[in-house]
């Protein structure tokens, strides 16, 4: 069975190749919005992952109820990240390449260092205290939707 921290480094690995491919993709290509769609569908997968299962344990875990804790960041990322990208799924479906090329550069730094944040808050320390029943669990709700 896969650990969360390897599952979680195959699926940021994912999640930037998924994104160089919409980024490589040349705008009025039939092939530049299905690399978006693709994208999108895989990235607010993965937050929804993080913050559904892997954070709230993560903190619980660390004792940080009702406290700022290292998954504050990672979540403030995410609305940031979300934000964006939402308004460049709005201006994909516009056909705006001029808003599109904005918001991918601001999205692409702000995605390199939220990976970055991420790899720092060592997945593989819920490795240790999440049941890999519990895990596979949540694996297989994941796959399902």
């Amino acid at each position: 069975m896969e650990t969360i921290s390897s599952f979680m480094d195959k699926d940021h690995a994912l999640i930037e190749k998924l994104w160089n491919g919409f980024v490589d993709s040349h705008e009025g290509e039939d092939s530049h919005k299905e690399h978006f769609d693709k994208f999108y569908k895989n990235f607010t997968r993965h937050l929804s992952l993080e913050e559904n299962f892997l954070f709230p344990r993560l903190d619980k875990y660390l004792g940080m109820k009702g406290e700022p804790s290292i998954t504050v960041l990672a979540k403030q990322d995410h609305e940031g990240l979300l934000k964006l990208i939402n308004l460049m799924q709005k201006n994909v479906n516009l056909d705006n390449h001029k808003k599109v090329l904005f918001y991918q550069k601001n999205f692409t730094k702000a995605l390199k260092k939220h990976l970055k944040r991420e790899i720092e808050m060592h997945y593989s320390i819920c490795d240790a205290f999440i049941l890999k029943e519990e895990w596979q669990e949540m694996l297989k709700k994941q796959r399902k939707k």
